[in-house]
């Protein structure tokens, strides 16, 4: 049976290998859980003023805008507008099944 011993020699493998996890840990609570936390109503408002802007052109904007978060590496502001963009989808499947 396998048996892990923490000594002298493992504490340094373990040191190495905790921080490449915490690292990737820490990126996908920016990216993913802590985008949670915003309230619908302001992803809502960010949605709808986008409409209001750039009319069908504003998914399209919300992925730029996604992209370029990810581009210069802000997870938070990422999974921002992937939520952003996640609403204008609805928005636009509900207008599709509604017209027809």
């Amino acid at each position: 049976m396998f048996s892990f011993v923490i000594n002298a020699q493992t504490i340094p493998i373990l040191a190495f290998a905790a921080f490449p996890l915490s690292i990737l840990a820490w990126s996908i609570f920016q990216r993913r859980i802590r985008p949670l936390f915003i309230p619908g109503e302001d992803i809502r408002a960010i949605a709808a003023a986008l409409e209001a802007r750039h009319g069908d052109g504003a998914i399209t904007y919300a992925r730029i805008e996604e992209d370029r978060a990810w581009r210069y590496c802000r997870n938070f502001e990422q999974g921002r507008w992937r939520l952003v963009g996640g609403e204008l989808e609805r928005r636009r499947k509900g207008r599709l099944s509604s017209e027809v």
